[in-house]
Formats: structure tokens, C-alpha cells, sequence
């Protein structure tokens, strides 16, 4: 139920500025000596990398537009080469930062798919529209992707995104209707 470009995993949202932008990787090491980094792709487009001309550098307090001035591939990673980091050093000192793009350039999702950063501060739900919690991220895992609820007393729950617990996502209404069962919100 999540799609890409999930941060759909292109993941999150980087909020702020004049337009929100969409994580599409993070990057996790320099490569070589002339400032390339690896980068761990949040995006379910590989090709989207070949094609990148222009990124937000995130977590930053302003995130910086650089140019990509080319790419590779270093076994399963990307491997980017952005303008303004010459050395290794350089490209040390962004490890763990994230690549993000304008919301325009991520990828069109299908029908109940949705990015990861639409879901997050929507209020949950059951049925009968009382507040559950809110949605406070989502996880990756092997059969569905989990949503992570702040429950109203606080404590943390994990929802499997699929029919049988999500029942409804109200982008509009801003909320996700959630089946609870019998433990699914215990801890």
C-alpha cells in the first residue's frame, strides 16, 4: 500500500520551503577519492538515477540544490558524483544526509499506493471514528509495510498495511481507518 519513491518508498517528506520535497536516498559513504558517494536508494525506480540532473541535499537547515555531475553503479548502489565535493573528506561529511527531489518529480502511484510521506500525522481511526493515535511513520518489512502509530496514551503500535487492518486511507480527511483486533495495539 505504500509505493515508491516509499520515504510508495520514495519515502518521506522533507517539510518546508516552497514546495515539499520527497526523500529518494540517503547517502551512506564517499566512493574513491574525488568526492562520489554511495548512496542507499529509498526509491522503487532505479532508473530514476541515471536520469537525475538535480538534488536537495536534506537535513540541513536550509537543504542546498546541487547539480548530479554523473553516475554509476557500485554493486547494488548508486553511485553519485554532486557538484561541490571535490574530496573524500568532503563527501565523509555528508554521510547519513538525505537526497531529496521537488514532490512533482516523483513517480505516479497506482490505485491504494500511497508515499510514505502522505500517511505520516494523519489521525488513526477505528470504524466508529474514534481516535486511535496518529501515524507517526512507516516501516519497511518483508510482507507489508508497518504503520507506526502513536497511540493516544503514548505508547507505540505497528499496523500491517493491508485491508484486513487498514481499512480506509482519507488523504483528504487527513485520517486512516484502522480494524483494531484483539492485541494489534498492545505493546
Amino acid at each position: 500500500m505504500t509505493g515508491e519513491d516509499r520515504g510508495g518508498r520514495e519515502t518521506g517528506a522533507a517539510r518546508g520551503g516552497p514546495a515539499p520535497r520527497v526523500r529518494i536516498g540517503r547517502i551512506v559513504a564517499p566512493q574513491g577519492v574525488r568526492g562520489a558517494v554511495r548512496v542507499q536508494s529509498l526509491s522503487d525506480f532505479p532508473e530514476r538515477w541515471a536520469r537525475l540532473t538535480q538534488v536537495y541535499i536534506g537535513d540541513e537547515p536550509t537543504p542546498r540544490a546541487v547539480k548530479c555531475l554523473g553516475f554509476t553503479r557500485g554493486g547494488t548502489m548508486p553511485v553519485l558524483k554532486i557538484s561541490g565535493v571535490e574530496t573524500r573528506d568532503e563527501a565523509e561529511k555528508l554521510r547519513g544526509r538525505y537526497l531529496e527531489v521537488p514532490r512533482e518529480q516523483a513517480h505516479p502511484l497506482p490505485e491504494d499506493t500511497f508515499y510514505t510521506f502522505e500517511l505520516i500525522g494523519l489521525r488513526a481511526e477505528d470504524p466508529g471514528g474514534v481516535l486511535l493515535g496518529r501515524v507517526v511513520d512507516v516501516e519497511p518489512a518483508p510482507a507489508s509495510d508497518l504503520l507506526v502509530l502513536e497511540l493516544a496514551d503514548g505508547r507505540t503500535a505497528r499496523v500491517p498495511m493491508v485491508r484486513a487492518f487498514v481499512q480506509a486511507v482519507d488523504l483528504e480527511g487527513q485520517r486512516v481507518v484502522i480494524q483494531p483486533i484483539p492485541g494489534l495495539l498492545d505493546p
